[in-house]
């Protein structure tokens, strides 16, 4: 039986709350025909008022469950996949989507998901190829759309999540969907007409926040990948169709359990702070038939 499967939309946010200003009312409107939708917003002690301007105007969606608001501090440097693991961890949704600041959702993509995911609940969502090729054909950016990644929580938690020894700006999203195919993972394109947009800025703004001593190597293998996609448009439709997956599959992330952990203040409540602690992955019985069945189980 189809279920209303719950969609997290898990955002990280240090310095950015000028993109979060433009894409978060756009996107919250883009999945009001689907209401079982959370936002999550996990403030990574950013110090430019994000902060205030949550708190100023979206009291009431908090209230109503519509956008989580978590801040941790301190946090000198943006250590991206920490980041990304406590949002998701945050979350507590079915299905969960790292969604960058800098995003713009098309509307209706909340509905296709929970239409993927009642049909395939090992699907791991991200655009591919033809996506990004169209994009460019189209003049839009497709840089910093790669990390629209849609996975169910318990595929999330199989894997320990981001791989935290990644600290930079980095191969983290690569790393996160090839240990996913140890779980079974079933690779679904986003159509198209579900690619949405992303602001456009430059790379120095992706590494401001980082530490200092991972700008110069991360700015390098950005302009790595950037280059293997400019191959011609046949070579992005060859790979796409494929469907491939990873040739090398890495070693277990986060073996200890140590991902995304920390102590948060949720929707502004500091008498109540929330502390993540390790937790034991879950192992998943895969098989044709849905659902997965967790054997193990884990407080998140």
């Amino acid at each position: 039986m189809r279920q209303d499967l719950k969609i997290s939309f898990c955002i990280t946010c240090k310095g950015r709350v000028h993109h979060l200003r433009h894409t978060l009312p756009i996107n919250l409107a883009a999945t009001a025909n689907y209401p079982n939708v959370e936002f999550v917003i996990l403030d990574y002690d950013s110090r430019d008022e994000l902060e205030q301007w949550v708190q100023k105007n979206y009291m009431a969606e908090i209230a109503m469950g519509k956008i989580v608001y978590a801040k941790y501090e301190p946090a000198e440097h943006f250590h991206m996949t920490h980041a990304k693991n406590m949002a998701h961890r945050i979350a507590s949704g079915d299905v969960l989507c790292n969604l960058d600041a800098d995003n713009i959702l098309a509307a209706g993509f909340a509905s296709w998901l929970n239409t993927t995911f009642n049909t395939v609940q090992q699907a791991v969502v991200r655009i591919n190829l033809i996506g990004r090729a169209l994009l460019k054909y189209t003049n839009q950016t497709d840089r910093g759309m790669g990390g629209r990644i849609a996975v169910h929580s318990n595929m999330f938690y199989a894997v320990n999540g981001y791989n935290e020894n990644i600290v930079g700006w980095d191969s983290d999203d690569l790393d996160f969907l090839a240990r996913l195919t140890t779980q079974g993972a079933r690779y679904k394109n986003t159509p198209i007409t579900m690619l949405g947009s992303v602001i456009d800025h430059g790379d120095q703004e992706r590494i401001e926040h980082i530490p200092p001593e991972t700008r110069t190597a991360s700015i390098s293998r950005a302009r790595a990948l950037h280059k293997r996609r400019e191959l011609p448009i046949h070579r992005h439709i060859i790979e796409a169709l494929s469907n491939r997956q990873p040739p090398d599959i890495p070693p277990p992330a986060n073996p200890d359990g140590n991902f995304g952990c920390g102590t948060v203040i949720k929707n502004f409540d500091a008498e109540n702070p929330i502390v993540l602690e390790p937790i034991q992955p879950i192992r998943l019985e895969l098989s044709s038939a849905r659902p997965l069945r967790e054997t193990v189980g884990t407080t998140r």
